[in-house]
Parts: C-alpha cells; structure tokens; sequence
C-alpha cells in the first residue's frame, strides 16, 4: 500500500483530534502537534499511511500517557450497541 498525498491532512487531523481527546492544555496539544508534523514531514521514510498514522498515535499516547484516547468514543457507541440487542 503506497502513501497517498490525499491521506497527510487527514492523519494530522486524526492527531489533533486524539490530542483534544487526551488532555485540555493547549500548550500539550501545540507540543503533539509540532511533533506530529514533524514526523508527518518525513512521510516518505514510512511503508505506507498506517504506518504514518500509528506514529502520530505514538505520540499522543506519549506525550499525554493516554493508552487510549477513543476510550469514551468506544464505550459510548458500545453502550448504544447494546441498547439495540
């Protein structure tokens, strides 16, 4: 699978929105996002977009200590889920 310019915006917007997820300090989220597109830059250097996008989870997770930033998004929709069965 090749990297697609088409995939770049949309992997840094999956990073700032992980960010806003884990943590409220805008001085954290600029920091995650600095990094993000430092490495977003050297998009050439990965296999292909995953790879690109679980280094911009990587960062999250690291700079925020959030293992899991969907957590609430996941159990919300598994709550909804189960309301239907």
């Amino acid at each position: 699978m090749e990297i697609f310019l088409e995939c770049l915006p949309c992997i840094l917007r999956q990073a700032f929105q992980a960010s806003r997820m884990s943590t409220d300090n805008a001085v954290l989220q600029t920091i995650i996002m600095d990094e993000a597109i430092g490495f977003l830059s050297q998009y050439k250097s990965f296999r292909n977009s995953p790879e690109v996008a679980r280094e911009m989870h990587r960062i999250v997770k690291e700079q925020t200590g959030n293992v899991d930033p969907y957590c609430q998004i996941k159990r919300k929709d598994l709550q909804m889920a189960l309301s239907l069965c």
